[in-house]
């Protein structure tokens, strides 16, 4: 088990999972805002964010996915 968490493999899928999570919370604590929003306009800041918060989203689960790939081939 301690090889197992100590490997730099475990370390970045951990890496990508916590981006992951970080920005799902961010998402569902925004969710009522966006609910109040019917009409969908959103200005130039919830766009940066919303982007912002994609590109975060995709590096998560990049190192997610190559982090249990690097560990699937290791063993």
């Amino acid at each position: 088990m301690l090889k197992f968490i100590k490997s730099k493999f475990a370390k970045v899928a951990a890496v990508g999972a916590a981006l992951f999570a970080s920005a799902g919370a961010a998402m569902a604590q925004e969710a009522p805002e966006y609910m109040t929003e019917l009409n969908g306009a959103l200005t130039q800041v919830e766009t940066t964010w919303t982007t912002v918060r994609g590109i975060v989203i995709a590096i998560g689960v990049f190192f997610l996915i190559w982090g249990i790939v690097k560990l699937v081939r290791r063993r």
